[in-house]
C-alpha cells in the first residue's frame, strides 16, 4: 500500500495496530465468535459521559446570545454519540479469518498527524480480495474494472492528502466484497450481479458470511474514519470532508461529459466556490451534481459521516478516463488542490452548518 500507512497486521496474533497506536485485538475463538457479549454497563455509562462533554462543547461553541443555540437539530446528542461510540468498539471487537497473514490491512491512513482540518475518505479505493477467497469466482480481468474499485480514486485521494496538508482514509478491499459507501440493508451493499456480470462468490450469502464480511472490511474502515473526524470534533473542530470517487466514461450506452463532477447536498459552502475556480479555467466541463446528485443521497459516508453533524463536505466524481493513470491522477488532483487551497483557508467553514 504504497503512499500511506496503513494498520499493521502482527500475524502471530492477528491483531491490528493502527498508525495511531491504537490496537485492534486479535479475532476470539470460533465459540466465542458464535456468541457476542453485550456492551457492559461500563462502556455505556462512558460513552454517555464522553458523548454529553461533545454535546455541550459543540452547544457552548456555537451558542447565540443568552447561550441559546443559533442552529438547533445540527449537534449529536449524548445518546447519538453512545450509539456511535459503542458502533466503532462493536468494529473493533474482531477481525475475522477473512484476512490472512500475507494481506493488506482493510484501512490505509495517509497523513495521521496533518496539520489542517480536512478528511479525505476514499470508500472504493482499493481492489484487494483476500487470498482465501480467490476471485469470487470471477476472471481476473474483471477485477481490473470499475466494477472492483473507483478506478484512479485512491491516486488522487493520497496526492490530495499530500498537498492540503489533510488526512486521507482509504479503503484496501474491493468494493465487491461489500461497498463501504453503502448501507449494510441495502441491496447494493453485496452484489450478486454488478453493471451486467455475476459475482459467483456473492450468491446466495447467509446472515453469518455477509456479517463477517462487513466486520472485516466495512466497520473497521467506518472505526478509523469516525476516529479521524472525533479527533478534532474534541478539539471543538468540525473537521472539512472531502469524499473522492470515479466513475465511468459511459453509462447504459449514454456518454458522461463531465471531466469531473462536483457534488454536494444543502450545504454549498464549498461546492459553489470551487465551481467557480474550476470554471476559470479553459477546457474543462465540470458537471454540478452530475453525472449523480449530492441532493438525492443514497451512499453512506457522507450521510453518516458529515451531513448529520453539519460538517462541510464536498464529494468529487472523476471522470475515469481522466485518471486512469497515475500521471493523469496527479494532474487533476494538483488541479483541484490550486482551487480548494484558497476556499479551504476561510477557517468559518470548521464550523457546522447552519443552512
Amino acid at each position: 500500500m504504497g503512499g500511506g500507512t496503513g494498520l499493521r497486521l502482527d500475524p502471530a496474533r492477528r491483531a491490528m495496530t493502527m498508525p495511531s497506536g491504537i490496537t485492534v485485538p486479535p479475532p476470539p475463538s470460533s465459540a466465542a465468535s458464535a456468541k457476542r457479549s453485550s456492551p457492559s454497563l461500563a462502556s455505556v455509562i462512558g460513552a454517555f459521559i464522553r458523548g454529553f462533554v461533545l454535546n455541550r462543547v459543540d452547544q457552548a461553541r456555537y451558542s447565540g446570545p443568552g447561550g441559546r443555540v443559533q442552529r438547533p437539530g445540527i449537534f449529536l446528542g449524548p445518546w447519538d454519540w453512545v450509539i456511535m461510540r459503542l458502533m466503532l468498539e462493536h468494529a473493533s471487537e474482531t477481525v475475522t479469518e477473512l484476512i490472512g497473514p500475507d494481506d493488506p490491512p482493510p484501512v490505509e491512513v495517509v497523513g495521521e498527524d496533518a496539520s489542517a482540518p480536512v478528511v479525505i475518505c476514499c470508500d472504493h479505493a482499493g481492489a484487494a480480495i483476500p487470498a482465501a477467497m480467490g476471485t469470487l469466482g470471477l476472471d481476473t480481468s474483471d477485477l481490473d474494472r470499475h466494477i472492483a474499485f473507483d478506478i484512479g480514486a485512491a491516486w488522487v485521494a493520497r496526492r490530495l492528502a499530500a498537498a492540503l496538508t489533510a488526512t486521507a482514509v482509504l479503503a484496501s478491499y474491493s468494493r465487491l466484497l461489500i461497498d463501504c459507501n453503502r448501507p449494510l440493508d441495502d441491496h447494493t451493499s453485496i452484489r450478486e450481479i454488478s453493471d451486467r456480470t455475476v459475482v459467483p462468490g456473492n450468491r446466495g450469502l447467509d446472515g453469518a458470511v455477509q456479517r463477517a464480511r462487513a466486520e472485516t472490511f466495512f466497520w473497521p474502515y467506518h472505526a478509523v474514519l469516525g476516529r479521524v473526524i472525533g479527533r478534532w470534533r474534541a478539539q471543538g473542530i468540525a473537521p472539512i470532508v472531502i469524499a473522492v470517487h470515479s466513475y465511468t466514461p459511459a453509462m447504459n450506452g449514454t456518454e458522461r461529459p463531465w471531466q469531473l463532477g462536483i457534488l454536494s447536498n444543502r450545504d454549498r459552502r464549498i461546492a459553489n466556490p470551487l465551481l467557480a475556480a474550476l470554471a476559470a479555467l479553459p477546457d474543462l466541463v465540470i458537471g454540478d451534481n452530475q453525472p449523480y446528485s449530492g441532493l438525492e443521497p443514497y451512499g453512506y459516508t457522507v450521510e453518516t459521516h458529515a451531513i448529520p453533524a453539519g460538517l462541510a463536505n464536498v464529494l468529487l466524481e472523476f471522470r475515469q478516463d481522466e485518471i486512469e493513470d497515475e500521471a493523469g491522477a496527479h494532474l487533476w488532483a494538483d488541479r483541484v488542490a490550486a482551487a480548494l487551497g484558497p476556499i479551504l483557508e476561510d477557517r468559518s467553514l470548521c464550523r457546522p452548518f447552519e443552512g
